[in-house]
């Protein structure tokens, strides 16, 4: 099971990688249409990633109720209070420092980044950033922080989804993702719950438990699909790899091709298969373990966390202090470094510090017998 882990977290560390490669291309002119919709957009595909994302949270944080039939609701709340909140919150007022140092004026010249650190942070700002899963203008300080609001919402209540997964079959719980997906996107294109920030309405929180759940159905059945999965051959394995990078990096081009619209909700159901398919071959492949079991490819999983926090607010204040004075790729060549320096020290000094607190709190109160315990029953229902 830890290797598993090991290897979605290698996962995850290579999708924040791409968020980062999405954002520093964010600031220069659009690529040529050829390039912008082909396979290779999964070396910058940002929006993809938080999809991916949403899935491998909600894969890793089933198999905790597949290993007993009880879970206490309070300890695991606690441990992913610990685990999201307490480095998000340092990584916020970090942030704000480092805007307060940096920010100079607007930046009107930098592609893309004139959108951010345009207003005065204001106190009603600092306590919805501290409450984090309100609707709000996430775009404030730190703008990745938006899928962070869907992480704890959903976070919460995930408990009791994957309790109702549990008992159901299989294609209910994808009925119940479609439904709750439909449900979200109608709410919002009614206009009755409208995001004040980037995509942080109520709406589509409801949209994005579906991904959680479908993350959840992959931990479900993961010996199954790795069963499956080992009876095709080495080529058949590399199509499915190949298969799921395409649909997980063309979907955004899917109407330009087709000449039709498409939707934000629409397309991210794409994204979500090619997640899927992405999650199968890191959980299955022996070939795909190797790769992602290398040391520099674990580190990028082991920081993933910090690393997708912190990036963002250090690529808008090196372009703030340093576009007057020397070219914007070299910036981005000075400001790397010292991303992924602090994400590092993050990573060490706390988020370590959270995962080991919530370790020794299961600990503890896995030892003590405590009647006012809540605990959450489920079964497996295949």
């Amino acid at each position: 099971m830890r290797k598993r882990i090991s290897e979605l977290d290698s996962l995850r560390g290579l999708a924040a990688l791409t968020v980062l490669f999405g954002h520093i291309l964010n600031t220069f002119p659009p690529l040529p249409k050829v390039l912008l919709y082909s396979p290779f957009r999964i070396f910058w595909a940002g929006h993809e990633a938080v999809i991916l994302f949403f899935m491998l949270s909600g894969f890793v944080l089933t198999l905790p109720f597949l290993k007993t039939e009880k879970v206490n609701y309070r300890l695991y709340l606690v441990k992913r209070i610990l685990r999201i909140y307490v480095p998000y919150v340092i990584a916020i007022f970090v942030s704000l420092f480092i805007m307060k140092v940096f920010k100079r004026g607007t930046q009107a010249d930098i592609r893309w980044i004139q959108n951010f650190w345009q207003k005065e942070f204001s106190f009603s700002d600092l306590i919805n950033h501290l409450l984090l899963i309100s609707d709000f203008n996430t775009d404030a300080v730190d703008p990745v922080i938006w899928s962070l609001v869907h992480e704890m919402r959903i976070s919460i209540i995930f408990p009791f989804v994957v309790l109702l997964v549990l008992k159901s079959r299989w294609y209910q719980s994808i009925l119940l993702a479609i439904l709750l997906s439909t449900t979200g996107a109608l709410i919002s294109f009614s206009g009755l719950d409208v995001s004040q920030g980037y995509l942080t309405s109520y709406a589509h929180t409801i949209h994005y438990t579906a991904f959680f759940i479908v993350g959840s159905l992959l931990a479900i059945n993961k010996e199954f699909i790795v069963e499956i999965f080992n009876r095709f051959d080495l080529k058949i394995q590399i199509l499915i790899l190949v298969l799921g990078i395409c649909i997980y990096s063309l979907q955004i081009g899917l109407g330009y091709f087709l000449r039709i619209e498409t939707g934000l909700f629409f397309r991210e159901w794409f994204i979500v298969v090619g997640a899927g398919l992405l999650i199968v071959v890191s959980i299955s492949a022996k070939w795909a373990s190797v790769f992602l079991s290398k040391n520099p490819i674990k580190f990028l999983g082991e920081i993933s966390y910090s690393l997708y926090l912190y990036h963002l607010p250090i690529l808008i204040a090196t372009l703030y202090a340093l576009h007057d004075f020397i070219p914007q790729p070299i910036i981005y060549i000075i400001s790397l470094p010292v991303i992924f320096g602090i994400s590092t020290l993050s990573f060490k000094i706390v988020e370590k510090s959270s995962i080991r607190y919530g370790q020794a709190l299961s600990k503890k109160w896995n030892k003590k017998k405590d009647n006012t315990t809540k605990p959450i029953k489920g079964s497996v229902n295949h």
